[in-house]
């Protein structure tokens, strides 16, 4: 399905939010932008020669949202994910929710996003 097709139930509105895209035991992180966000997923911007993972971490840097995020399709700058859980940062309820909550403590410090 291509990004410009407008299947989705629930329509995505404009954002642009500072993330992290976090995977593997070694947590590397891809910088994006979150360009668009629905309830169920968002479009995502990568930086040039970057990409990430079939199935990754979203951290949203200015407002501490972690999602679990799956790749649903891919073009030269921009990634289209669904979302199958999300929370908060602000309490994390599990060690790796503890874990990913320290992380975009240090990469908003490094980066200023608030």
């Amino acid at each position: 399905m291509s990004h410009n097709d407008e299947r989705r139930r629930l329509p995505r509105r404009r954002t642009l939010l500072s993330a992290a895209a976090v995977h593997g035991p070694e947590d590397t992180v891809v910088a994006c932008t979150v360009r668009d966000k629905s309830v169920t997923g968002a479009r995502l911007l990568i930086q040039a020669g970057e990409s990430v993972p079939d199935a990754f971490h979203l951290i949203e840097l200015t407002t501490g949202e972690l999602h679990k995020a799956q790749v649903v399709w891919r073009d030269s700058t921009f990634v289209g994910v669904t979302f199958s859980e999300s929370c908060s940062l602000a309490a994390p309820k599990t060690p790796e929710h503890k874990r990913l909550a320290e992380l975009r403590t240090r990469l908003t410090s490094r980066t200023g996003a608030r």
